[in-house]
């Protein structure tokens, strides 16, 4: 064998393992087959190697004895040495190739299956924009549209469970529509439209310019949050049935679980109640009432822990059932993944948006329950990785998720308007791929361009400093935002009570984008003082931020401000 030979030999065994290879990264290859089948074809060539080499040595034996008993001339001589020659050197090119096919054949790992999972992003200049590019691509069909303010997620979290996977929900403003969601309602001509909330929310100057398109309007409101859930609960699931209905139950004080639960809500047939931290509002008591005249009521799930759904609650709870449950991480994102996992534990679509804001998952809500695809909550950022969390957490979370989950053909990403960073996309694509996470970044672009160190002069050193000053000299970075002010009165801030890490909105928090500051940081704001970023806004974009004030006077006199803000 020369040595033009050999490597092609090799080069033949290495691209059997590519196409191989290749072929083993669609998603119902079985690998262990794959392998053996590897196995065997580079046993046959090794096999064939080594009877080569023999009958090569045999042939070199035989020759050596002839060339022993020819020594009739010195030409014949040199003849035969230079037959030698190449024969040895063809000798030791099949070994080599022996010896590559054996480190080939250790490698059966390489020809293990590479998931190719299409990644897909949704994205878009603004959250109305983002509402009817989900309508056009998923729901350009529907006839019904559901419509809520942009603005506050008070009325707008009943659309989860009014929608059921068959109607998109578009924004408004209060007062008038978008032009988006007008031109897209012209487009499409929607025979029906929900409401959700009262005038406060969606004014009848809407209605009117709904009607005008020839739009059927009805509108679903109450005195609260809680008594539109329970009208759309009632329309989606007659209370006056006798049919046994399950019943979800989550917080009406924060969107993640109730989010969490649509396609939960979905496949348990259930309607989505929400009550408070540690009561049951009077309109969804009327409502499991009913059901329970009839005898009607099934099992009971409380999506959410203890701190959104007390343990009170669950008690009052059992007296309409005997077959109550809960599923609770230890967080948003760790409840929103064992969600998932109950619902789907295999499944082959997923839907990702941030967790910290509503506007996006709410958005997406009805497409997972369209798909049944797995609907993940995201920070803003990063990924939930299993190192940050307890042993009885660890599997929630979207490395272990994503890492684990085989069986995953698409993953579509709502970025919406920058919402989620294009590292948590690739942090994805690499779990999907096998490969390990990569440190997530400090900080982004946005927060980069802004960042300068806080120097003092040499006179100010030479200064005595008080309490605050000396504060303020080790602050990491100091650097201007644009600030306005909301209260903690729900009636004054969109119906929150909490902030977006679940503690209570007060003086002293303010709203940030975390993608520029991260949540949790402790903060010094110039005419403000002293607070901490547990908060987030649809409108909080990059260097702006929303302190919170006692009263809205204080509020109003606040104003918009360009402020100094110090991280500590």
């Amino acid at each position: 064998m020369n040595n033009i030979k050999k490597p092609l030999l090799v080069m033949g065994l290495m691209f059997t393992f590519s196409a191989l290879n290749a072929t083993s990264s669609f998603a119902d290859v079985d690998n262990t087959k794959l392998v053996e089948e590897v196995k065997h074809d580079a046993l046959n060539y090794t096999t064939n190697l080594q009877n080569t080499i023999k009958d090569q040595e045999n042939v070199n034996t035989e020759d050596s004895i002839k060339s022993n008993d020819a020594q009739q001339t010195e030409k014949v001589n040199t003849e035969n040495t230079e037959k030698e020659d190449k024969e040895e050197t063809s000798k030791e090119d099949l070994k080599e190739d022996f010896e590559d096919s054996k480190e080939l054949l250790k490698k059966p790992a390489e020809v293990k299956a590479v998931k190719r999972a299409d990644v897909k992003k949704i994205t878009s200049s603004s959250k109305f924009e983002t509402a009817t590019n989900i309508r056009n691509e998923y729901f350009s069909k529907s006839n019904t549209v559901i419509l809520t303010n942009s603005s506050t997620f008070v009325d707008s979290l009943s659309a989860v469970s009014l929608s059921r996977g068959n109607t998109p929900i578009l924004f408004t403003n209060q007062s008038s529509l978008d032009s988006k969601t007008l031109a897209n309602l012209k487009a499409n001509k929607p025979k029906k439209v929900y409401i959700l909330g009262g005038e406060k929310s969606v004014s009848n100057s809407v209605v009117n310019q709904l009607k005008s398109l020839g739009i059927i309007v009805e509108r679903i409101a109450g005195h609260d949050r809680y008594e539109v859930n329970s009208k759309v609960a009632a329309k989606t699931h007659n209370p006056n049935t006798k049919q046994k209905t399950n019943i979800l139950i989550t917080s009406g004080e924060n969107h993640s679980d109730a989010i969490s639960s649509a396609v939960l809500s979905q496949n348990k047939k259930a309607p989505i109640l929400f009550v408070r931290k540690n009561e049951v509002p009077t309109s969804i008591k009327g409502y499991l009432l009913s059901l329970k005249r009839n005898n009607a009521i099934g099992s009971i799930t409380i999506v959410g822990g203890n701190l959104s759904v007390s343990q009170q609650v669950e008690s009052y709870l059992r007296t309409f059932s005997n077959n109550v449950s809960r599923i609770a991480g230890r967080d948003r994102y760790t409840t929103n993944l064992k969600v998932a996992k109950q619902v789907n534990p295999n499944a082959k679509r997923v839907i990702v948006a941030e967790g910290n804001g509503y506007n996006d998952a709410l958005l997406m809500s009805p497409v997972a329950t369209k798909l049944n695809a797995s609907l993940i909550l995201t920070k803003p950022n990063d990924v939930t990785r299993t190192k940050d969390y307890s042993s009885n957490d660890k599997s929630s979370t979207m490395e272990a998720f994503f890492k684990n989950n085989k069986s995953i053909d698409q993953v579509i990403v709502c970025e919406g308007n920058h919402s989620i960073s294009d590292f948590v996309s690739s942090s994805i694509s690499d779990l999907l791929a096998g490969k390990n996470l990569k440190t997530a970044p400090k900080a982004d672009a946005l927060y980069k361009k802004e960042k300068a160190e806080l120097r003092k002069s040499k006179t100010e050193k030479s200064k005595p400093v008080d309490s605050l000053q000396a504060q303020l000299a080790k602050a990491k970075r100091v650097f201007t935002v644009r600030s306005t002010a909301y209260t903690s009165d729900p009636r004054e801030n969109g119906g929150w009570n909490v902030t977006a890490i679940g503690t209570k909105i007060r003086r002293g928090v303010i709203a940030v984008d975390p993608r520029v500051i991260p949540l949790r940081t402790r903060v010094y704001v110039e005419g403000y003082g002293f607070a901490t970023a547990e908060d987030t806004g649809g409108a909080i974009k990059g260097n702006k931020i929303d302190v919170v004030m006692d009263t809205k006077a204080q509020s109003r006199n606040w104003g918009v401000r360009n402020v100094k803000i110090y991280i500590l």
